[in-house]
């Protein structure tokens, strides 16, 4: 087997709950330079990063904690990165239920002012 085989790699900062009482901005900063050196040791070359609309506004709420794994990636030399900013997806709505069946709301550290969801298979199709 090649020590080649992989030359590309799609990265996604995920498994952050909101809930949970961790401390999400430092949670972000820690998994962005896991990745960040992950990616350095790994000699890969090619990076797409799932970041979020958000990433680069400091209104956005918790989607601009995305802007520590762009910084992170940003400062590999000899890699291209391709930084993906998404609308949210409706897959994303789905922890959110309980409160949309009971009390008809989403609680969530997300700016009112970032909305456009679409489906995943609408994003993977490119509309």
């Amino acid at each position: 087997m090649s020590k080649n085989l992989l030359k590309s790699f799609f990265l996604l900062i995920s498994g952050i709950n909101y809930t949970s009482g961790i401390n999400m901005w430092q949670t972000s900063i820690e998994l962005s330079e896991i990745y960040r050196i992950a990616i350095q040791n790994s000699k890969v070359k090619n990076i797409v990063n799932l970041s979020s609309i958000g990433a680069d506004n400091p209104n956005a709420g918790i989607l601009y904690s995305y802007h520590f794994a762009e910084d992170a990636l940003n400062s590999l030399e000899g890699v291209n990165i391709a930084h993906i900013r998404p609308v949210g997806f409706y897959s994303n709505l789905f922890a959110d239920m309980q409160s949309l069946k009971t009390q008809e709301t989403i609680f969530s550290p997300i700016s009112v002012d970032i909305h456009g969801f679409m489906s995943m298979e609408e994003y993977l199709l490119g509309f």
